[in-house]
């Protein structure tokens, strides 16, 4: 069969959560997906929920120990046969119409390498009750993937990427703590064909286990890519939103959903 979408998840003693999500894939794998989950060698249960999810649903389960999560990532897209690759975080939701799109764009546009859609950060951190999003992850107007590199940092869970392009992106630096941030850079460096695709193609969940709060002041040095301080701080790059998020923690100032960016048939340069 030809696999259009290789979903591949990676894991790691998740039971809380990882019930739900397996229910979250049944909505979201179509006939010509194959789903892949990459489970670090768990000891809580959630390998055992993952080997008794319901039959074919999971098509390759890797139950092993890994060196970081773009380690794990690797493994998965190594043993993927989908033309497009999406790599799924264990605890954010998915919209597959929105998704569906990007795979339509990529197909009508075989010269892209890799696709970025946008998506929806919900601040989980003081309230796991909170499902309101405190900011979209839109590339911004005007700029250029290939020439602004402040989009590095982007969440990775808007990123689709031809498998064939593998030869030119690489697989992801096992090295780097932020793996989507490594690889976006990467792709940039090497000449890699990047557009951006305005839909909204999942809601990331920041919670205390998130690696989006881990280091986040890090300037990055990729000595070995030939930049110099990419993937700046967020809050430091734009002053208003800074300003925000110290008056609602301070509970001076209510959070209110920006208005979400509506498809318009474009790819964005």
């Amino acid at each position: 069969m030809d696999v259009r979408v290789s979903l591949v998840v990676i894991t790691r003693n998740r039971v809380g959560i990882i019930r739900k999500a397996i229910e979250s894939w049944k909505g979201l794998k179509r006939p010509q997906d194959e789903l892949i989950v990459v489970d670090g060698d768990s000891t809580d249960g959630t390998y055992e929920a993952l080997r008794d999810a319901e039959p074919g649903l999971i098509d390759l389960l890797i139950h092993e120990k890994d060196r970081s999560e773009g380690h794990a990532i690797n493994k998965g897209f190594m043993a993927a046969r989908g033309r497009y690759l999406v790599s799924l975080g264990d605890d954010d939701l998915y919209f597959r119409d929105a998704l569906d799109l990007a795979f339509d764009a990529l197909d009508a546009h075989p010269e892209i390498d890799l696709l970025m859609a946008g998506g929806e950060s919900i601040d989980q951190v003081g309230d796991h009750g909170n499902l309101q999003p405190f900011f979209y992850q839109w590339y911004p107007e005007g700029a250029k993937l290939n020439e602004n590199h402040e989009f590095v940092g982007m969440n990775g869970s808007g990123m689709v990427l031809r498998r064939s392009s593998l030869a030119v992106v690489g697989l992801f630096d096992p090295r780097h703590l932020h793996a989507d941030t490594s690889i976006l850079t990467q792709a940039t460096v090497r000449g890699a064909c990047m557009r951006y695709i305005r839909v909204k193609a999942y809601s990331h969940r920041v919670g205390k286990q998130s690696g989006s709060l881990t280091n986040v002041r890090k300037t990055y040095i990729y000595d070995a890519f030939g930049f110099n301080g990419l993937s700046r701080w967020r809050y430091l790059q734009r002053p208003g939103l800074a300003l925000d998020w110290a008056l609602r923690r301070l509970g001076l100032r209510k959070a209110t959903p920006p208005a979400e960016p509506v498809w318009d048939g474009k790819i964005l340069d």
